[in-house]
């Protein structure tokens, strides 16, 4: 009876199925001996694909995770930006109304307002000036091409300081009030004493008066051509002791080496 189950178990230990897994193990053992480097390159191929799986995956979940973040940092960003950008615009706007109040101001000042609107031309700049151009004169940067003719005049605020002497496609001379040798017809102060005044260059004219004391010293002197628009102030009254005649000097306040732009105006009088 022992007999009889050794032999069974012996027969079903080489059954059908057990022996093809024996049959495929034998030949796994044996193609490792026979190439033990081939198994190796396998499994070394097999666990860095694994590996390389492995590291894509954690990236793209670190990557998802970046985009969420850089998401709500760049919303953050956004927000502070946007307070930044309505603080800017509240000063710029305080800024700009603060400006034009002041150009009003300076306008008024300079007694622009009511003067510059019915035959103004526009503000030119000055583009040169002596000795890089003839004394007595200025250059603008306003010709022919924005209307402008020769004996058009030229002002600084409510001072007269010349008038137009050429006139090209884009640019303009000026000849200047007071220039040396040139002469004038003024009213003289509040009185507008008529007087002829010499040019003593540098925006001054010189002119004698009977009869004249100090007190008219700082008054206005306009040209008489243009006696709407004020040309200077006596700036002195010198005592002649020869005569009943006092000279004054007679100066512009427009320093024509530090001025930038001036305005062309139409002469309706020429």
């Amino acid at each position: 009876m022992l007999y009889r189950r050794q032999t069974k178990n012996f027969k079903s230990f080489f059954s059908g199925r057990n022996v093809v897994v024996i049959i495929f193990a034998v030949f796994i053992f044996l193609f490792v001996i026979w190439k033990p480097f081939s198994v190796i390159r396998t499994m070394q191929s097999v666990s860095l694909s694994f590996h390389l799986v492995k590291q894509t995956i954690f990236n793209g979940t670190e990557n998802i995770f970046s985009i969420f973040l850089d998401k709500a940092k760049l919303v953050e960003e956004n927000r502070s930006l946007s307070n930044q950008n309505a603080v800017f615009t509240a000063y710029a706007s305080t800024t700009i109304a603060s400006l034009k109040q002041t150009i009003a101001d300076l306008e008024n000042t300079l007694g622009r307002k009511g003067i510059l609107t019915k035959n103004e031309i526009g503000s030119a700049l000055v583009i040169g000036k002596p000795p890089a151009i003839p004394y007595g004169t200025i250059a603008i940067d306003f010709g022919s091409n924005y209307g402008v003719q020769t004996g058009d005049l030229v002002l600084v605020g409510n001072y007269i300081i010349g008038k137009i002497l050429e006139v090209s496609e884009n640019r303009s001379i000026v000849k200047l009030y007071g220039s040396q040798g040139e002469s004038a017809s003024l009213f003289i102060g509040e009185g507008r004493i008529p007087a002829n005044g010499q040019g003593a260059g540098f925006g001054a004219y010189k002119a004698r008066l009977a009869n004249i004391n100090k007190e008219i010293i700082g008054q206005d002197v306009r040209l008489s051509e243009h006696p709407e628009y004020i040309f200077g102030n006596i700036t002195n009254v010198e005592q002649s002791g020869s005569d009943q005649y006092e000279n004054l000097i007679i100066q512009s306040p427009v320093n024509i080496y530090e001025i930038g732009m001036v305005d062309i105006v139409r002469n309706e009088k020429k």
